[in-house]
C-alpha cells in the first residue's frame, strides 16, 4: 500500500486503513510478487492436508472458477486510488473511520490523485453501505452493481442474491460524503 494508517485508543491499535494511490501498480505488484507466493502456499497446504474445513475448499473452488469473472471493472483512469479500512467493534462509532479516511484523502490530494473507487459486497436488497448512501444523498459519480455467487457457493446462503457494489468519485466529492456520513452515523 501507499498509505498505512492506524487508529489507537489509549495507546492500543484498534483499527487501520491501508490505502493505494495507483490501483494498476497495486495489481501489477500483487500479480508478480505476492500472488505467486500465495498460490505456492495454498498448494503446499493442500498437499500436506492442512485445510480441513469444507468452507476452505469451497472458497478455493469459487476463487479458481468464478472470482476472476465476477471481479468488477473500474474506470481506473478516473478513479485510480482505493483503500481498505477495518476497526474493531469497540472502536466503531467513535469517528475513527472518518479520521482515517480524511487523512488518506489529504494524502491523495497532496499527491495530485483526483479520484478513488471502492467495492463492497451486500445483499441485493441493500446493506449498511447502500442505506448510508441513500441516507446522506451521496450517490457517487460512478456506480454499478454486479451479481456475485460467492455467498451462495461458499457459505451456502441460497435464496438471497448478493451483489458487488462498485463506486468511484472525485476525492473532493468523496470527502464531502464522508464528512456528512461520518457526522450522521458517527463513523
Amino acid at each position: 500500500p501507499g498509505s498505512g494508517l492506524v487508529a489507537e485508543i489509549e495507546g492500543r491499535v484498534v483499527g487501520y486503513l491501508l490505502g493505494c494511490h495507483d490501483s494498476r501498480r497495486h495489481a501489477r505488484i500483487m500479480g508478480l510478487r505476492i500472488l505467486p507466493k500465495v498460490v505456492l502456499r495454498i498448494l503446499w497446504k493442500l498437499a500436506t492436508r492442512q485445510y480441513t474445513n469444507p468452507a476452505s475448499f469451497r472458497m478455493l473452488r469459487w476463487t479458481i472458477r468464478k472470482s476472476w469473472r465476477e471481479a468488477p471493472a473500474v474506470p481506473l483512469d478516473e478513479y485510480p486510488a482505493h483503500y481498505h479500512c477495518n476497526l474493531l467493534r469497540e472502536a466503531q462509532r467513535r469517528n475513527l473511520y472518518t479520521q482515517l479516511v480524511m487523512q488518506f484523502l489529504d494524502e491523495l490530494e497532496a499527491a495530485g490523485v483526483r479520484g478513488l473507487h471502492g467495492t463492497i459486497e451486500e445483499p441485493l436488497s441493500g446493506g449498511p453501505w447502500l442505506r448510508m448512501v441513500r441516507a446522506v444523498n451521496g450517490t457517487p459519480a460512478y456506480y454499478r452493481e454486479f451479481p456475485t455467487s460467492m455467498h451462495e457457493d461458499v457459505f451456502g446462503k441460497a435464496g438471497q442474491p448478493w451483489v458487488i457494489r462498485v463506486w468511484g468519485d472525485t476525492a473532493a466529492r468523496y470527502r464531502l460524503f464522508v464528512a456528512v456520513a461520518g457526522e450522521k452515523f458517527n463513523l
